[in-house]
């Protein structure tokens, strides 16, 4: 018996039909544009921003925005479960 299972988002469970991640579609819908995923990952990777201050940059933008629970979810409306993904929830549920 397990007592956490976790999975990674992207690919794993969802998939956007333009490819885009979770964090890209989030950017886009609350920072207008994908730019800032693009300056903000090549900016992860030259190491001027850790992981954690990445994600809290992009969360901090969001808030800013004005995203809410209901806004989140909306801007999922796009993306697909990936086959398979619907029978595992329900057998680790059971």
């Amino acid at each position: 018996m397990f007592e956490l299972v976790a999975f990674d988002v992207d690919g794993t469970l969802v998939r956007h039909p333009e490819g885009l991640t979770v964090w890209e579609v989030l950017n886009r819908r609350f920072a207008g544009s994908s730019e800032i995923n693009r300056e903000r990952y090549e900016a992860f990777r030259q190491g001027r921003l850790s992981y954690a201050e990445w994600v809290g940059l992009d969360i901090e933008g969001w808030r800013a925005a004005g995203a809410g629970r209901d806004d989140l979810i909306a801007a999922f409306a796009a993306l697909e479960l990936v086959p398979g993904t619907r029978e595992t929830l329900l057998v680790l549920k059971d």
